[in-house]
């Protein structure tokens, strides 16, 4: 059975790396998407693309190589053999919210006062990944297809394909949406241990022949220590708060004059 594979990329980030540590390691991100694709469609199928959705990301502060890292990842997967990276974009956004670490009480706010931050959020591999579906099931490029992800926005998307072609539902995350579940011919959560078992070969050798060793954070065996922010995030938000009322002192000054 020819089978192609269809990876929502940050899906499977987050499922995999931020939310199963205990399960695997940072050395299990310099994943062969072949050596996986080959364990996923089993001994029956035959695979026959890859089709890997993502976005670049942008450089934060916080992490200033976090782009650097994972642009060398992303050409060292360019050179598996079948596989296609699509790219979406990271868009600008802006999010209303309420304070809940610390309370506004605790920093003598009104608890009505809403909050405002500005963040991005990735856009169109949702949307990339349900067209490519779509269009390899009609055409007859394939007779089945694994969409790994846990997304419910794909689930119209499925629901055509299965018209056409079988389709198999992989979640990354430790749990699977019980909508997607109904809607999936198969389905199944993701065994992270079985991503040591496939990691590339170092170093991997790029489509323009340049020699690519995994990131330095990544070539460790264990997880670094997770930092607390909670202190400096305090501290940012009483600055606001103290500029914000001496604000509001100097113009209440004003009017008085």
């Amino acid at each position: 059975m020819k089978t192609s594979i269809y990876v929502d990329g940050f899906n499977f980030y987050y499922g995999c790396y931020k939310h199963q540590q205990a399960l695997c390691t940072p050395q299990d991100k310099w994943l062969d998407w072949r050596a996986l694709g080959e364990i996923l469609v089993g001994a029956d199928s035959t695979l026959h693309r890859i089709h890997y959705f993502t976005a670049y990301i942008r450089r934060d502060l916080r992490d200033p190589e976090q782009n650097l890292r994972q642009e060398r990842y992303l050409k060292a997967i360019e050179a598996t053999p079948g596989l296609q990276i699509h790219y979406g974009k990271h868009t600008p956004v802006t999010r209303k919210g309420r304070l809940r670490s610390p309370t506004p009480r605790q920093l003598g706010w009104p608890s009505e006062v809403p909050i405002v931050i500005g963040t991005s959020e990735e856009k169109g591999s949702d949307v990339n990944l349900a067209v490519h579906l779509l269009n390899d099931a009609w055409s007859g490029d394939m007779d089945r297809a694994i969409v790994i992800s846990n997304d419910t926005d794909l689930m119209d998307a499925i629901r055509l394909a299965k018209k056409h072609v079988r389709v198999d539902v992989v979640s990354p995350l430790p749990e699977l949406s019980k909508q997607l579940r109904k809607v999936a011919d198969y389905s199944w959560c993701l065994d992270v241990s079985l991503l040591r078992e496939c990691r590339m070969d170092t170093p991997r050798v790029a489509l323009d022949g340049a020699e690519l060793y995994p990131p330095r954070s990544w070539q460790e065996a264990t997880w670094p220590a997770r930092r607390d922010h909670t202190g400096q995030i305090r501290q940012a938000i009483a600055q606001v708060a103290a500029y914000w009322q001496s604000r509001i002192s100097s113009d209440e000054g004003s009017n008085e004059d």
